[in-house]
This record gives structure tokens, C-alpha cells and sequence, in this order.
């Protein structure tokens, strides 16, 4: 995935996320996402410009998207999970910041996510509603062609992440 230089830096958090989310998403399909946490800033800038350093956070929720974009809904439980621990290999580690700490977003690493899809047993015609998707991975697994999809996020970026991943929020 190239990674074309911003025409102007982009500062509204909900359009950088996205923006680095569909980036990510690239790299990822290609299998390019750098692991080290220096060079996925430095794609970052070079993705939406600006100093990474002061949305970090957007940077993390971009690329737990495109995890959560990857699985495949359509797949077996045992491929979703071995694709599910796979993927969490491919995310690079971060400390937490004080706003995530704040606002109590933790993240569901895939595999967990993806049984507990498998423990919901979803039955055609059902809803499933996650009040607290955050970047979606407890509903990545649930095939939404069988079920009703409804997510809810409180924090703008998260939610904006979630519509770009195809939820109704």
C-alpha cells in the first residue's frame, strides 16, 4: 500500500482516524504494517501529516480497525480463531494513554472476541447489540448477513471508526 504524502495535514480526529484506518487496512491486506511503533508513526505523517506523537490514540484505534476488518465472518470458528491470534501478532504494542485509561477502553483481543461470537451462538434474525463497541472486535466475528448489527460508541473517533467498518451506530 502506498502511502501518498497529505496534501494538508489533517486535524478533525474523526476524518484523521479514518483516514488512517483505510491505510492501515491497506498494509495490512499487503502485508506491510510495520510492527515497530516508529515507523507506524512515521506513516502516519506521512498518511495525514502532523506530529504523531500528539494522536497516538487514533494511530491505535485506526489499526485495531483494520484487525477487526480482516476477519472474515464467512470463515469456520477454528479459522476465525487461528486468523484472530494471528492478527493480534501484527499489533504493535503501545503504552496506554491517559484518555483511554480514562475513558476505560480496552480492547477485546480477537481471539477472545471471536469465541465469545462463537459462545453467543447468533441464530439467524437475531440482533446483537454492543453497547460499548469501541473498535469492534467482539461483533468482527458475527456474520452480519444472518443478524442485525447494532453497535453503540460514545468516544466521536471510535463511533466514526465503527461507520467506516460498515456498523450502523
Amino acid at each position: 500500500a502506498r502511502s501518498p504524502q497529505p496534501t494538508s495535514e489533517i486535524t478533525d480526529p474523526a476524518t484523521r482516524v479514518v483516514a488512517l484506518f483505510d491505510t492501515f487496512k491497506g498494509h495490512l491486506r499487503e502485508t506491510t504494517l510495520p510492527k515497530d511503533p516508529r515507523d507506524v508513526r512515521k506513516l502516519a505523517a506521512q498518511v495525514v501529516g502532523g506530529d504523531p506523537t500528539t494522536y497516538t490514540d487514533e494511530i491505535s484505534d485506526a489499526i485495531e480497525a483494520a484487525l477487526t476488518d480482516a476477519v472474515d465472518q464467512h470463515a469456520s470458528y477454528r479459522a476465525q480463531l487461528a486468523e484472530g491470534q494471528r492478527l493480534e501478532t501484527l499489533l504493535p504494542r503501545a503504552a496506554r494513554s491517559l484518555e483511554k485509561t480514562d475513558l476505560q477502553q480496552f480492547s477485546t483481543p480477537l481471539p477472545i472476541a471471536v469465541s465469545a461470537a462463537r459462545a453467543a451462538d447468533v441464530q439467524p434474525g437475531d440482533v446483537v447489540l454492543e453497547p460499548t463497541a469501541g473498535t469492534g472486535h467482539l461483533v468482527a466475528a458475527v456474520d452480519p448477513s444472518i443478524a442485525t448489527i447494532q453497535v453503540m460508541e460514545l468516544a466521536p473517533r471510535r463511533a466514526r471508526l465503527l461507520e467506516a467498518l460498515g456498523y450502523q451506530v
